[in-house]
């Protein structure tokens, strides 16, 4: 249980970072941030062909979302790296 002032919590659980399908999870990472990627792409080209400022707007703020994807690969990857 948890004390008064911020005490740590005992562990009830187990964390696996790296788990069997290890592989298969960064895989599917890449894929979606090259789906993310290319919709950010059409995006910010459509809004400034059609003159669509929400458009390009969105679309810069997808690569917020590609940049958080590319972290977390980066992470998956470097995890499988350390670990062998």
């Amino acid at each position: 249980m948890s004390q008064i002032g911020g005490a740590a919590f005992p562990a009830i659980h187990s964390h696996v970072f790296l788990s069997e399908d290890h592989q298969k999870s960064e895989r599917k990472t890449w894929a979606v941030i090259w789906l993310c990627s290319a919709m950010m792409v059409a995006e910010i080209v459509g809004g400034w062909l059609f003159g669509s400022i929400a458009l390009v707007a969105d679309g810069l703020h997808m690569s917020t979302h590609a940049g958080a994807l590319l972290l977390g690969a980066a992470r998956l990857h470097l995890l499988s790296e350390i670990r062998g």
